[in-house]
């Protein structure tokens, strides 16, 4: 992307790797990195505790910036909603969105999970489901106190230091492996974002998981307790309408800056925004790269700027924030304890805009 960037818009791009989304947010609030894309929970912490903001949004096909966190099971299951007690469970990681902000903080308000007075998150999801893959539920950044349950990771596959990593290292980490995990067998439900199942299903299943995998096979879990059969209808079958990942930047930069970051993206899409793009790089798309999600998520249609959403907590909404205040238990002690971890970081976006 920096290479086609400074080809064809004469901009000064340079992209730097740093060991996690937190490392990132750091960088960008001691003005040593330009911006970065973050999910909704990462947002969260950059926003409240490091002044970042936000410039443009991933739009996907539900035609706004946003998407839906679901539950997935197996067509057969008899699971719903209100039966998940006891289950196996599979996560994108610790504190994203859709694998963990949602569905934890949706248990937590129905008090089937419920946190104790140091609100430790992780301890009571471990102790509601009996085995699970929750990617970075382990490692010291977000077990600091090494107290977080085994069984967190106990339907990990990576091997040695990769197992229960929140990277791709962890074969059943983010939206594709966390599906993985049911697909598989390992887990009785997925906690995915609502394209998940149709990326992953019928002729789009990936290499290497070593089954036919079709739509049909699966079903979502409602929140009112009911199951929808037809994993397309997640508009009406869904555990929350949750913020899009968004490109942020410091507070402190000028509102001319960010008007100079809109523009480029703005510009940059539409030569290289089709995944059917005949240039060759493709914004939106990195099965060329061996891997998946790795600039923008791969379901991105376009990028959209913001109006009057510039701020974390108007970006973020109040459906949102009101579940990261059930996981936080309303003082920000357990998100800090490592209930909303941040991101392992693919590359970190440093724009040198003259």
């Amino acid at each position: 992307m920096a290479v086609k960037f400074n080809d064809e818009f004469s901009s000064d791009v340079s992209c730097v790797q740093e060991a996690s989304h937190l490392d990132c947010i750091k960088a960008i609030a001691d003005d040593d990195a330009d911006m970065v894309t973050l999910d909704g929970g990462d947002i969260y912490i950059g926003g409240r505790d490091y002044n970042i903001k936000p410039v443009v949004a991933e739009r996907y096909e539900t035609g706004d910036v946003s998407y839906y966190g679901v539950a997935v099971v197996n067509a057969a299951s008899d699971i719903t909603f209100d039966t998940l007690q006891g289950k196996k469970s599979c996560h994108t990681g610790i504190g994203k969105t859709s694998g963990w902000n949602i569905p934890v903080g949706l248990l937590i308000e129905k008090e089937y999970i419920q946190p104790d007075e140091e609100c430790n998150v992780p301890k009571a999801v471990g102790e509601f489901f009996v085995q699970s893959c929750v990617p970075g539920a382990k490692t010291p950044r977000y077990d600091p106190n090494g107290d977080n349950p085994d069984n967190l990771c106990e339907l990990c596959i990576g091997v040695g230091d990769s197992n229960c990593a929140r990277s791709q290292e962890e074969p059943y980490y983010d939206y594709s492996g966390s599906f993985r995990c049911l697909a598989e067998g390992a887990g009785d439900v997925a906690f995915v974002k609502h394209t998940t199942v149709l990326d992953n299903t019928d002729d789009n299943t990936p290499p290497g998981w070593g089954l036919n995998a079709s739509s049909s096979d699966y079903k979502l879990l409602c929140v009112d307790g009911t199951t929808e059969s037809d994993v397309s209808n997640y508009i009406g079958c869904n555990l929350a309408t949750v913020p899009s990942h968004g490109v942020m930047t410091s507070g402190d930069k000028s509102n001319s800056y960010v008007q100079s970051v809109e523009t480029l993206l703005t510009d940059a899409q539409k030569m290289f925004g089709s995944d059917q793009n005949v240039n060759g790089f493709k914004m939106f798309d990195s099965s060329a790269y061996g891997g998946t999600d790795l600039l923008f998520l791969d379901s991105t249609q376009a990028l959209e700027t913001l109006g009057n959403r510039d701020t974390y907590e108007e970006y973020l909404g109040k459906e949102y924030l009101e579940a990261l205040r059930a996981i936080t238990c309303d003082n920000g002690a357990g998100l800090l304890r490592g209930s909303l971890a941040l991101m392992v970081l693919l590359v970190l976006i440093v724009l040198g805009l003259k």
